[in-house]
């Protein structure tokens, strides 16, 4: 179906259900928790395409420029900080919102988001575009039938979002309101701060790892990523990322788990106007650094890089592959693409047919992450090795009609042995801790007032 068909059938089944978007949010009572579908939900929010701002626990939006509520919203709560990591992503009601849901979701840049909602940016069409038309299908997809589905499963009481329409992990749960007033959104607020201070009952966490971990990783023991290697601690990744000329923008992602806090994952983002415009224009940068929960040392496992070439950058494909094969060396497998549009490279320390990371010719950007995370992980897993995958995309000129510069590139680097390993340790000491707190249960006396 031709992309102008499908964004008209959106915007139809869209109107459809526009009167429950102009909706003021209720009394905390109406927080839903998502005791039904609550993990999957989870990992389908984090693998979408959002902008973010601000550092603490996350909360997840989805809004629209036209909408009263949530221009209120914007009012209430721009520039000021509130300890809470707030991930953005805009919704389409109307054509102009159709655009600029694209835009936001193929940028990832987080000014792009305060432009649109102070009006001082106009969203381009983007029917031609393969990036714009990707982020916005995954927020479609998302937030018309996926998202939706888990809402009704829990008694959401309507049938699709309200807006502003909001998420949030709150002491491991997944919750979800919609709608604004200010009082209530600074209670969810503070509860998704409180939820992620407090103790879970239990001891603490004492680690098995007191040593910096040796990685199972052999070939690809010093493969680096945007400075980034695997085993670094989370200071050495953030003193690397605030220290880089690029002046990323670092945003830290802190967990508490069974009283232990530490360090869940770090970003970094390109952010700067003049470094931006000294590459040429239209480049961005994304980085997102993931670490193993406790009782496992909080070293990195996972380094994920999409990064799209300013005007400046952008070189001849044979130059780029020859400069990714000097600095990884050749590529163990490399997927055969006859379009010329794509080309696939991926490295493993060890022969391996396992299948768990996405696909055996490498992982969509973001499965790693959603198939390696602790509470969603298989058993079947533990025979994937460390691996990388890179991904470049090759532009055409329309000149000589040839695919003779590259544009964009993702790069995956994964421990997936480590990964495993620290989520079996996890999952032992919380089955002990549940296994204590049900002794203790038991050795209670019953009430002599029944």
């Amino acid at each position: 179906m031709p992309l102008k068909h499908f964004v008209s059938l959106s915007l139809i089944l869209l109107v459809g259900i526009a009167p429950a978007f102009l909706h003021a949010a209720g009394d905390a009572d109406d927080f839903y928790e998502m005791k039904v579908g609550g993990d999957k939900m989870l990992t389908i929010l984090e693998s979408l395409p959002y902008a973010s701002e601000g550092n603490g626990p996350t909360m997840y939006f989805f809004e629209y420029t036209e909408c009263p509520y949530c221009q209120a919203m914007y009012r209430d709560f721009n520039g000021k900080d509130v300890g809470i990591e707030f991930r953005r992503m805009f919704f389409p009601v109307s054509n102009r919102t159709a655009a600029e849901t694209a835009a936001l979701g193929k940028s990832r840049d987080i000014n792009d988001y305060h432009a649109f909602m102070e009006g001082r940016k106009r969203a381009p069409a983007f029917d031609k575009d393969n990036e714009a038309i990707k982020a916005y299908n995954a927020i479609i997809t998302a937030g018309t039938k996926e998202l939706p589905r888990i809402l009704k499963q829990n008694g959401w009481p309507l049938e699709g979002f309200t807006f502003p329409q909001y998420f949030w992990v709150e002491n491991g749960r997944v919750f979800a309101n919609a709608g604004y007033t200010k009082p209530s959104l600074e209670r969810a607020i503070q509860r998704v701060k409180e939820g992620n201070q407090k103790s879970a009952k239990g001891a603490k966490i004492i680690s098995k790892s007191q040593n910096k971990t040796k990685s199972h990783n052999a070939k690809l023991q010093n493969a680096v990523v945007g400075g980034i290697k695997l085993g670094m601690t989370p200071e050495q990744v953030e003193k690397i990322f605030s220290g880089s000329p690029k002046k990323y923008k670092v945003g830290i992602n802190n967990l508490s788990v069974h009283g232990n806090n530490f360090v869940g994952s770090i970003t970094a983002s390109l952010d700067d106007f003049m470094v931006i415009k000294s590459l040429g224009g239209g480049a961005s940068d994304f980085l997102s650094v993931e670490f193993a929960p406790p009782p496992h040392e909080n070293i990195v496992v996972a380094v994920s890089r999409n990064r799209r070439f300013g005007l400046n950058e952008q070189a001849p494909p044979h130059k780029v592959e020859a400069a990714i094969f000097d600095k990884y060396g050749p590529p163990d497998h490399r997927p055969k693409d006859i379009s010329g549009v794509t080309d696939r490279y991926v490295w493993r320390d060890r022969p391996s047919a396992c299948d768990a990371t996405g696909k055996r010719d490498g992982p969509a950007v973001g499965d790693i992450y959603r198939n390696a995370n602790a509470r969603r992980f298989r058993d079947g897993s533990a025979n994937c090795p460390v691996f990388m995958f890179i991904k470049k995309r090759n532009g055409r000129n329309i000149k000589t009609n040839k695919y003779d510069y590259v544009y964009s590139m993702d790069t995956i680097l994964a421990d997936f042995p480590t990964i495993v390993e620290s989520n079996r340790e996890l999952s032992e000491v919380t089955r002990n801790i549940n296994e204590r707190e049900s002794l203790e249960r038991a050795k209670k006396s019953v009430p002599t007032d029944l």
